[in-house]
């Protein structure tokens, strides 16, 4: 029978666009439309795979309207714009045919068959045939839709998903995660995306350059002993890769890794290298994924080991179809804290337990996201000014703007409350933070594969604890800019 859960609908989509690609790369075209009725076509992959059926059954009409929604994704493969000039010459549009080959080339300049198209437009409009030959330039519709379909489409699929700032990677309270801490796998953060079935690895490398006003990666340490800041620039480079063991149309088994490096240009102390690494599973049965994540990360600060933790996170998510996914998680951090102790209370090794929650909302045909979130914290330290109770909030939107600009819009509030008096309060208070973060970034996608973007970065954390010459140890704030520049293979 039939599955008619949200999980069958991803299921179904999934096989009936593997059936179409087996089927087109027998030029079964018809076999291949056929399979596709059963795709979900809000995804570019089947749209573009449909199109390329009508180009190669000489139906270019119907192929130019799909290649026309196609080039005004955020992210589009270069190949996409080859083919619509092909579709175009098809319906004798010459001009826009010129259009769209003079945009394959601003993309793929020293690529020899869009020169060639190119020249047999401009011989076109020169003599006025109307009847130009797409024979010397059809092979490459058939290498489009491998590239795309099988090798390009999880960077497709992931395109609402944006980068954040990395300034505060020491500090896992405000990593970029809207499910639980730690990176998940295209299916576990967009359940409705069909992923890459072909391929079993990714990776990305991202190259930075920051100002801060203020320059505490962890903002434990902020203003220990006095309460000026330091401002400073700094350059950051990062590399993010996946394998996956185990790939089914159900079951995910991976591992994931990051290294994390910036280098300040005077304040070296503030140097923050990261080095993580996990192993992580995903289960599709019927309606809800199932996940476990494994993370061990290792930091240093300013050339020291500052501190080793282990995070363990099971998860579930409930996939409302084109509404969404609402996504429960528990949290257990274990941390091992390197560093000075002036008295034990002051010491920061800790375990922490956290649960939550996000409501993801699917926007503009799956082409944008609007995220809100909610996670409570309870840490156990050895030292009791780091017992902590805390509260998150926090809402992300994620906008298409144009073709290939996604905008993206982060608020963030968080409540933390230490229930015993702190030991460099001058009288003996307990410590009470309230902070607030607020994000804003710009990502242009100049291709399948880079991008760039431009990001700020408001932080303002309000803390009681003062000692008696007026010291506000943990009351900081902090403005942040930042470009980068990301590569996905």
């Amino acid at each position: 029978m039939q599955k008619t859960t949200a999980a069958g609908v991803v299921s179904s989509h999934i096989l009936a666009l593997d059936r179409a690609q087996v089927a087109y790369a027998t030029a079964s075209y018809q076999a291949a439309l056929a399979e596709l009725e059963g795709a979900d076509d809000r995804d570019p992959s089947v749209r573009y795979l449909k199109a390329l059926c009508f180009l190669a059954l000489d139906r270019p009409i119907s192929a130019t309207g799909l290649l026309e929604q196609l080039v005004r994704e955020p992210v589009v493969p270069d190949e996409a714009f080859l083919d619509l000039a092909l579709a175009y010459l098809a319906c004798q549009r010459i001009n826009a045919a010129s259009e769209s080959v003079a945009e394959f080339l601003v993309r793929r300049p020293s690529d020899s068959v869009g020169r060639y198209l190119r020249d047999h437009i401009v011989a076109i409009q020169q003599d006025g045939s109307d009847k130009p030959s797409l024979a010397p330039v059809e092979p490459r519709i058939n290498s489009a839709v491998v590239n795309y379909v099988d090798g390009e489409g999880t960077s497709v699929q992931e395109a609402g998903h944006v980068y954040q700032p990395f300034g505060d990677y020491g500090d896992g309270a405000v990593l970029a995660a809207d499910l639980p801490s730690g990176p998940f796998t295209s299916s576990a953060r967009d359940p409705s995306s069909s992923g890459n079935s072909q391929r079993p690895w990714n990776l990305s490398l991202l190259t930075a350059h920051e100002y801060d006003t203020n320059l505490p990666q962890i903002d434990d340490f902020t203003g220990l002993g006095s309460d000026v800041d330091k401002d400073d620039s700094r350059g950051l480079v990062a590399a993010f890769g996946e394998y996956r063991l185990l790939q089914t149309i159900d079951s995910t088994v991976g591992l994931l890794g990051t290294v994390f490096s910036n280098f300040h240009f005077d304040q070296d102390s503030f140097d923050l290298q990261s080095y993580n690494g996990g192993v992580y599973g995903n289960r599709l049965a019927g309606p809800f994924i199932f996940s476990g994540y494994y993370q061990f990360v290792e930091t240093i600060l300013g050339g020291d080991e500052l501190s080793q933790e282990h995070r363990l996170t099971p998860s579930v998510s409930l996939l409302q179809g084109t509404v969404g996914h609402v996504t429960g998680y528990y949290e257990y951090n274990t941390a091992d804290v390197r560093g000075p102790v002036l008295v034990p209370a002051q010491a920061r090794d800790a375990q922490v337990h956290s649960v939550g929650a996000t409501q993801a909302f699917y926007l503009f045909g799956g082409r944008g996201r609007l995220y809100f979130g909610y996670r409570f914290d309870n840490a156990e330290a050895d030292g009791d000014d780091f017992d902590r109770v805390g509260h998150h909030v926090s809402a992300r939107a994620e906008l298409p703007l144009g073709r290939r600009l996604v905008a993206d819009l982060d608020v963030r509030q968080f409540w933390d409350d230490y229930p015993d008096p702190n030991s460099l309060d001058f009288f003996g208070r307990p410590r009470i933070d309230r902070r607030t973060e607020v994000r804003a970034g710009l990502q242009l996608y100049c291709t399948c594969h880079l991008s760039q973007r431009l990001d700020y970065t408001f932080v303002n954390n309000d803390s009681n604890v003062t000692n008696l010459f007026g010291v506000q140890f943990f009351e900081y704030e902090r403005h942040i800019l930042s470009t980068q520049l990301i590569y996905d293979f």
